[in-house]
């Protein structure tokens, strides 16, 4: 009765593989963070925080607005990031010899570069 690309059990399929491969890298980058991280800030799958991109400043005073802390957690693109504010925060980062700038900088880069020439 049917046959070729329209077929009901392809059509079927085609949607549930799909589906079952955007749920499992949404619930992939959505709890692979630790239990102790601050506040986390859900974003898209794949993206992440789109407002990151599109109004950086907005997005982390709003973010940091929604945390008890003022420290939240977030996802670039796969990757996670903590923004931190207030005074003690940036104490602790500057001062903290496991922290370093110029790698989360540098790791950064690398997901904006890619970016850039996948397009």
């Amino acid at each position: 009765m049917y046959s070729g690309l329209f077929s009901p059990w392809l059509v079927i399929a085609t949607f549930l593989s799909i589906a079952v491969g955007v749920l499992s890298i949404f619930f992939h980058t959505a709890y692979s963070l630790p239990e102790k991280a601050p506040t986390f800030i859900q974003g898209w799958p794949i993206v992440g925080c789109l407002r990151f991109f599109t109004a950086r400043w907005d997005f982390h005073k709003s973010a940091a607005a929604s945390s008890p802390t003022g420290n939240f957690s977030y996802y670039v693109g796969t990757k996670p990031v903590v923004g931190l504010s207030g005074d003690q925060s940036r104490k602790f980062f500057f001062e903290n010899r496991r922290l370093n700038f110029g790698a989360g900088y540098d790791e950064f880069d690398t997901v904006i570069a890619r970016a850039r020439t996948s397009n």
